[in-house]
């Protein structure tokens, strides 16, 4: 099975990480770039799941966007609130603000509960496990396993303008398990969700997602994706929205945000090359929610966060 998603990271999210003011609409992430992906995504007859920030639901260009995605048939996710930079710093009361109340703004968009949750700087403690369980939740897709971790955080060194605040992740991810596990609740012991890791390629533990392939890569893509189809039983492939945003030159923020370091139309051959790829390996395409009723849970093991 392979499960495509999609952080939907506003322009005003990167405006908090860099310190930027960015020219452009906040509306462009849904009424260019959102579409964009939707085409690519229906020409391979794939049904996604989309991790909204509760704060764009505000706005009717988001709203709209989710409505029709889901309509379609695509999974709308929870990706917090306001996605702070230091969700670590967060106390349990604001981490559960963070999830109840996206949580609300997607229900009364779509008319249907979330499910999924992914965390902003792939970071998540028992505190969300629980809030999570608490409100019925069947899966987080957070973790990211392996080195990723550690060399986001090197590219936030050596680049002074970003933020010292962005979580990136925890260091035991650098030996997390690659496969679908569950997460206990704290008290609730015998409640729990799943945790479906963004996929990594085995044995190097190197990552695959779009963010990564803009530097190293297509040879290195189709050399990593070759052993994850060998030695994984799901593939867990992340997007991010600005991935398929139109924007003009811009050093400032190029230097800031990677995927425009190549140009719109290098970026939407490289989308299209990746679910083309993913298509080749004959995999059922589904939405994490509908892959989480796949699983054989004699396989599934406990882990902790």
């Amino acid at each position: 099975m392979i499960s495509i998603h999609v952080d939907v990271d506003n322009i005003w999210i990167w405006e908090e990480e860099s310190g930027l003011k960015v020219p452009y609409s906040q509306e462009l992430m849904f009424d260019q770039a959102m579409p964009t992906l939707l085409e690519l995504f229906e020409r391979y007859s794939i049904k996604s799941t989309f991790f909204i920030v509760g704060k764009d639901l505000r706005s009717k260009f988001c709203r709209n966007f989710c409505v029709e995605a889901s309509q379609k048939g695509h999974e709308i996710a929870n990706h917090t609130t306001s996605h702070p930079l230091a969700v670590h710093n967060l106390s349990r009361r604001e981490k559960e603000y963070e999830i109840r109340e996206c949580d609300e703004l997607i229900s009364s968009t779509i008319n249907k509960k979330p499910v999924g949750f992914r965390a902003p700087g792939y970071y998540i403690d028992q505190d969300m496990v629980d809030v999570l369980i608490k409100y019925d939740y069947l899966y987080d897709t957070t973790v990211l396993p392996g080195v990723a971790v550690f060399a986001m955080r090197i590219f936030r060194a050596l680049n002074r303008s970003f933020s010292a605040e962005k979580t990136f992740g925890r260091n035991r991810y650098l030996f997390t398990s690659r496969s679908v596990t569950r997460l206990f609740g704290e008290k609730n012991k015998d409640r729990f969700i799943y945790e479906i890791p963004i996929s990594v390629a085995p044995f190097l533990r190197t990552p695959i997602h779009s963010t990564f392939l803009y530097f190293f890569g297509t040879t290195y893509f189709k050399t990593m994706l070759s052993l994850l189809d060998a030695y994984s039983t799901h593939i867990v492939y992340l997007f991010h929205a600005v991935d398929a945003l139109r924007l003009p030159h811009d050093e400032a923020l190029e230097r800031n945000v990677l995927p425009l370091r190549q140009t719109f139309e290098r970026r939407t051959e490289l989308i299209d090359l990746i679910l083309y790829s993913l298509n080749e390996l004959k995999r059922p395409f589904s939405t994490t929610e509908q892959m989480i009723a796949k699983f054989d849970d004699q396989l599934i093991g406990r882990s902790s966060v």
